[in-house]
């Protein structure tokens, strides 16, 4: 994960996943799809819990967009 994070100029982990997320939700599927699968399988479970719990990663407009990560799985 850290090198994903240097890749990307990040610092924080959830930095990353609001990227994933905001990559979905705004129309760019595949590429949030590459992104997610280059984390650990750890990291896309802990994303996964994030999303479902905490609502500062929810970047859609919908609820049926809260599930986006199950396109990514």
């Amino acid at each position: 994960m850290k090198k994903l994070l240097t890749e990307y100029g990040y610092n924080h982990i959830p930095q990353y996943y609001q990227m994933v997320a905001e990559s979905y939700v705004n129309g760019q599927k595949e590429q949030a799809k590459s992104q997610f699968k280059a984390m650990p399988r750890s990291a896309q479970k802990e994303m996964v819990g994030q999303i479902i719990f905490v609502d500062s990663l929810y970047v859609g407009d919908n609820d049926t967009d809260k599930m986006f990560f199950f396109d990514l799985l």
